[in-house]
């Protein structure tokens, strides 16, 4: 291979493999570099200088993160990379190649996009392209399924390309044709008809980084104002049926205005600082039983705030018939602002189609603004539930550079619905039994008898619950936390019923048989959950707060209501404790309050947890919370804490979620909330909510105060401390009445 020939092979292998480079410490400075180097090799003084230049370029690129294992992976690795190709000149330092083309490799490397220059290599074959120009006009027609102006600018494309009589034109009109948003998707199908692949591992193993990133729409004349917040609808288009080892695009997209042919109706929320500049938008995919031709689950697009963003592209191939899951997060700032799901079948044979598919309520949940943003949790475990499959499938992220993981599969496992039903249910029952016993009534071996059961617990859920891959990478995690790496740890999943703060991670050697123990996740860290879909809120301003305390036989609630009066000190505004359904449901309706602590009774019903009641002088239930009722409470979006037994539960239902973390966590868009998934001790109720709240007072974030409040009531023999489930970002903090924004 020539010199010239080996330098363009490399680029090129760089832009397929695109995807896989990790975004900030890769991507970034590779994109930077290369298109320095394209005006090198322009004003290079010779040719042996250019090449001298080029080579440089590679030793600096091999040695970004994860470029060489992304280049290792491709098939044409060991072509390019070897001796016949850049190899010969990295390991042989006497040779002087020289560049006989400097202008042509500086084009190559000053392509606007790798990633879809890539692609299109692919597609636009030398000696094809014409063909491929037709099957893409045959797939236009009728061209009045287009709006006018798009239909206009296809029209006169198509003409200019017919009236110049010369095929050499086809990959001019192609390229064209795909910077219309609507033209592209039709047109990848037409390419795509009749061409084979080969086979990659299917979704399952490492999920790559690096995004593709589509040119940025044209500009639209109307000017957004400044510092805003866009509401975009998803934009996702895919066959609801697809035959088994067709390739098939999905595109996504992000519009102003919703798109009829879309398969799901989300919508995201995305604030520009500044509406001039435009913002990323990590999409991640994931498509069970599903390949991706490039082996890679993640793209990143372009939003602006005043117009649709064009779309990004994945190339799937099914390996298995049936129905299955597709999941779309959509992420800015490594926080997740949205999801969606809709249900896609595979068959052996049958034409596809593109009409409407199922979709999940939970992909129209809308993000809330972040203004201050704080950096995200070390470590995000997203827990997909596919019930199709009754899987818990685990992805496992940390921005932190110490972890290098990066939304790397973690396996999955199953999770049979009866039978888990069955085993919470009676895991539930025994710590309610347990919090129901003064561990001063206990005798030593009591104590430790309890205190033994507690530990089995949670060690049997973390051998059923998480799967291998997930046992084995846990110990790296707290190896790093012990280092003072990872501490606050976020939990976004699909399931709201697993109490993740009993786990307790435990493991005998296989060979040594040395036991290693680690403590329950919510003693260990910063721990938090969250249900997919928006993003919990950063910071809170609490002027106004409610405390409810109805006349109840709990010893301490009262307590609870005289710790609320110190809010006042900080000039929140306190009023009179609520004792009453219908007071409270007056200060709901009103929205105006932005902290609702309620300290009393609560049952809960696994038969119906949409009635599971809280008493008051009526119960109040969580369909009592309709969306008029909470239409105002919602935009302030409050910090929800109610400490009574048993408020953290849902229902385990293949519909849907239910109960009162459901309720809040959805519907009135809490900021944080709290609540406990099996009894409680009182006392230790009321000391919990105490030191929850200085901690908030001292400044501290969630994640800390719930930690230290928790700490502080640990009981070996009473699993009260244990009981506690908070739904938010663990490093969101609360402003209190007067005191200055931080």
């Amino acid at each position: 291979m020539s010199p010239q020939d080996a330098f363009e092979a490399y680029v090129k292998l760089l832009y397929r493999r695109w995807y896989g480079f990790p975004l900030h410490s890769s991507r970034q400075p590779l994109d930077a570099r290369r298109l320095a180097l394209a005006n090198e090799l322009v004003a290079a003084p010779d040719p042996k200088t250019a090449a001298q230049s080029f080579l440089d370029f590679v030793r600096w690129s091999r040695a970004l993160p994860g470029v060489m294992a992304q280049l290792s992976a491709d098939r044409r690795a060991e072509e390019v990379l070897g001796s016949n190709g850049v190899g010969l000149f990295l390991n042989n330092p006497n040779l002087k190649p020289s560049l006989a083309d400097p202008q042509a490799l500086a084009t190559t490397l000053s392509q606007r996009d790798p990633a879809l220059w890539a692609v299109r290599q692919q597609f636009y074959v030398d000696g094809e392209k014409t063909a491929t120009l037709a099957a893409v006009r045959a797939a236009l027609e009728p061209l009045s399924d287009f709006d006018a102006a798009d239909q206009a600018q296809i029209e006169a494309l198509l003409a200019a390309y017919d009236a110049a009589g010369n095929p050499a034109k086809a990959e001019e009109t192609l390229l064209a044709l795909e910077e219309m948003d609507d033209v592209i998707i039709v047109a990848w199908r037409a390419i795509l008809a009749g061409k084979a692949y080969k086979r990659i591992p299917k979704m399952g193993g490492e999920m790559s980084a690096m995004p593709v990133v589509l040119a940025a729409p044209e500009p639209q004349v109307t000017a957004a104002p400044a510092g805003v917040t866009t509401s975009f609808f998803t934009d996702v288009r895919f066959p609801r049926t697809v035959k088994l080892w067709d390739v098939q695009p999905l595109f996504v997209r992000l519009t102003l205005n919703q798109d009829t042919r879309s398969i799901t109706d989300g919508e995201v929320s995305v604030e520009f600082p500044d509406p001039k500049a435009p913002e990323l938008i990590t999409v991640r995919l994931f498509a069970p039983g599903f390949i991706e031709e490039y082996q890679t689950w993640e793209r990143t697009l372009i939003a602006f705030s005043d117009r649709n963003s064009e779309p990004v592209g994945f190339l799937l191939k099914a390996d298995a018939a049936g129905k299955t899951q597709f999941t779309i997060d959509f992420f800015k700032d490594d926080r997740q602002i949205g999801t969606t799901n809709f249900q896609v079948e595979v068959v052996a044979s049958g034409q596809t189609a593109t009409a409407n598919v199922e979709i999940d309520g939970q992909g129209r949940e809308m993000n809330m603004v972040l203004t201050h943003v704080p950096p995200p949790a070390d470590l995000e475990l997203r827990v997909i539930y596919v019930q199709r499959e009754q899987m818990l499938h685990y992805l496992l992220h940390s921005t932190k550079s110490a972890v290098d993981i990066h939304w790397e599969s973690m396996g999955s496992t199953p999770l049979n619905t009866e039978t888990a039903a069955a085993f919470f249910e009676e895991t539930f029952a025994f710590l309610d039994e347990l919090s129901e016993i003064p561990p001063e009534d206990l005798s030593d071996a009591e104590l430790l008898e309890f205190s033994e059961k507690i530990e089995n617990a949670g060690e049997k859920l973390f051998e059923r619950l998480f799967s291998p891959e997930l046992q084995d990478v846990y110990w790296d995690i707290l190896a790093l936390h012990e280092e003072g790496v990872i501490n606050s740890f976020l939990i976004t999943s699909d399931e709201p019923w697993i109490p993740w703060e009993l786990v307790k991670p435990y493991k005998m050697g296989r060979r040594d048989k040395i036991v290693q123990r680690g403590g329950f996740l919510g003693e260990t860290f910063q721990l938090s959950r969250w249900l997919s879909g928006r993003s919990p809120r950063e910071q809170l301003h609490v002027k106004a707060a409610r405390v409810i305390v109805p006349d109840t036989d709990l010893a301490h609630t009262r307590g609870e209501g005289q710790d609320f009066d110190r809010m006042k000190t900080l000039g929140v505004e306190v009023s009179e404790p609520i004792a009453t359904k219908a007071a409270l449901m007056e200060v709901i309706r009103a929205g105006a309050v932005q902290l609702l602590h309620f300290a009393t009774h609560a049952a809960f019903d696994s038969d119906r947890p949409h009635e599971s009641p809280i008493e008051l002088d009526e119960n109040l239930i969580p369909e009592d919370l309709t969306n008029r009722v909470i239409e105002k409470l919602s935009l302030v979006s409050p910090i929800i804490f109610l400490n009574a037994c048993q408020t953290g539960r849902m229902g385990f239902q293949l519909n849907g979620l239910d109960g009162w973390a459901e309720r809040f966590v959805r519907k009135v868009h809490a900021t944080a909330f709290v609540g406990t998934l099996w009894e409680v001790n009182d006392a230790l109720a009321a000391q919990f909510a105490a030191k929850f709240y200085a901690e908030l007072f001292d400044g501290n974030t969630l994640g800390v105060a719930f930690q230290r409040a928790r700490l502080h009531i640990k009981t070996d023999a009473n699993p009260t401390w244990l009981a506690y489930a908070l739904y938010g970002d663990p490093n969101t903090t609360v402003r209190w009445g007067d005191q200055p924004e931080r």
